[in-house]
């Protein structure tokens, strides 16, 4: 039996390559080019232009925090990039057969909002679908976020 394997494209390996780097930045949470050239083997060019585009799709930016270096090298001091926390959300939402509840953290994982409502014994399916839409659009609403900015929503409930 064989299996079709397609090529991978130049588009394919290049987001392949902005998740990689999109990756580091959350983990060490501070990082410069040079150190991301360490990590990843990427060339230097490469670095650069995916951190030019992360930077003009506003989801990276230049950080606050500086690092200590522990030795003293020449040249420029390094240029430290961070994750933008208000560049993109996720939203999760939890409901049981008496309560909803619907949490939205940040591009950095930080939850910026939370809320919980009742739900009544006597609302059927489609009335508790309505209530969690609600309750989705208050968030949205309140935080002030475009919908394209909404990178996910995962729905947790009991039983199947």
């Amino acid at each position: 039996m064989h299996s079709k394997i397609s090529a991978l494209r130049g588009d394919d390996i290049r987001k392949g390559n902005e998740k990689l780097v999109l990756r580091l930045i959350q983990q060490y949470g501070t990082i410069s080019q040079s150190e991301t050239v360490e990590l990843t083997g990427l060339k230097a060019p490469t670095i650069l232009r995916i951190f030019t585009n992360l930077k003009n799709l506003d989801l990276i930016q230049i950080s606050n925090t500086k690092k200590t270096e522990p030795t003293v090298k020449k040249g420029r001091k390094p240029v430290y990039f961070s994750l933008n926390p208000d560049a993109l959300f996720v939203i999760g939402v939890e409901f049981w057969s008496l309560s909803a509840t619907v949490v939205v953290s940040n591009f950095t994982r930080i939850p910026v909002y939370s809320e919980s409502i009742s739900l009544d014994r006597d609302l059927d399916g489609n009335k508790v679908l309505f209530k969690i839409v609600e309750l989705i659009k208050n968030s949205i609403t309140e935080l002030r976020i475009s919908t394209n900015q909404i990178i996910g929503v995962g729905i947790g409930a009991p039983g199947r």
